[in-house]
């Protein structure tokens, strides 16, 4: 039995995607084989299905590597917003403990200060300059 051409190559897009039935793949098969002309349009359907395909995956790799430079840049957001957020817990605890300590005099007569703390919280209201102007202008 002989199909018409224009049916085979509305069906051609079915078969080179391999959505047809076998029935229908059989068919087409067996027209290619003897029709020139519809051999040519296959051969060209399926260079431009695979020249889709490398598109495609090509932009499918862009998105991918989009999405994994947003991931690290979040990623290095939080650890900077992290670390901003630590200085400043440390600047208050040095602060608060150095308070709470106080200051007393030994019977001895030593002035007894937790002044190791007060060079800690300077260390650390620099630190959180420092990183909270890096945040707000570079990274994040």
């Amino acid at each position: 039995m002989r199909i018409a051409c224009n049916i085979i190559t509305d069906i051609m897009p079915l078969y080179c995607e391999n959505e047809c039935s076998e029935e229908t793949k059989a068919l087409v098969e067996e027209h290619v084989a003897s029709c020139s002309k519809c051999q040519r349009t296959l051969n060209t359907m399926e260079e431009s299905l695979k020249v889709e395909e490398v598109r495609k995956a090509d932009s499918d790799i862009q998105v991918i590597k989009k999405i994994t430079q947003q991931i690290r840049k979040d990623r290095f957001s939080a650890f900077l917003w992290g670390a901003l957020l630590l200085s400043v817990a440390t600047v208050v605890v040095c602060i608060v403990a150095y308070n709470i300590i106080g200051v007393s005099v030994a019977p001895d007569g030593r002035l007894i200060e937790a002044f190791g703390l007060i060079p800690i919280a300077w260390l650390f209201t620099f630190i959180s300059i420092g990183l909270g102007l890096f945040c707000l202008h570079v990274a994040c």
